[in-house]
């Protein structure tokens, strides 16, 4: 494709599209990003998702399986319809293998199960925006980050990787 005015800026300003209809999941992900200076636009659906894709410059998805009004698997293509070169993670509580094959043949570029550790979905959220994830695990050492993502808020010790 042609270049565009704002490449220089990508670089330093990476953002991620987030759809997901648990608040607290949602949340939780924009805290997670936001102190390593990526930008998070959060969605409560893919329809949602397809229209702030259409108006922000995002440079990776981060789709639920489970939402109302489609699952993260229908949006996948339809977004990459409107972005045909956006990585994009999908992510369930109920994944199965079955799931994981049908995610990447659409062209997920990874599939997670929920609840997530804070450390790989920062991880693979890096790796699909094309950025080097830095080697200090505790990025913010006062936060406690071992509250994996999506998951019953019971007082299970930090996930294991």
């Amino acid at each position: 494709g042609g270049t565009s005015m704002h490449t220089n800026r990508l670089s330093s300003h990476r953002s991620l599209l987030l759809a997901d209809d648990d608040d607290s999941v949602r949340d939780g992900v924009v805290d997670l990003f936001a102190v390593l200076g990526i930008e998070v636009f959060a969605a409560r659906s893919g329809a949602e998702a397809l229209e702030l894709i259409r108006v922000q410059p995002v440079h990776a998805a981060l789709l639920d399986w489970h939402m109302p009004g489609g699952s993260g698997l229908e949006a996948l293509p339809r977004l990459r319809e409107t972005r045909a070169d956006l990585p994009c993670i999908l992510y369930s509580g109920e994944l199965t293998a079955e799931m994981e094959r049908l995610a990447l043949a659409a062209g997920a570029q990874a599939v997670l199960r929920k609840p997530v550790p804070p450390d790989l979905l920062r991880r693979e959220v890096f790796r699909a925006l094309g950025l080097t994830y830095p080697d200090s695990t505790r990025i913010d050492p006062d936060r406690n980050d071992s509250e994996p993502f999506g998951g019953d808020r019971t007082g299970r010790g930090p996930a294991v990787n």
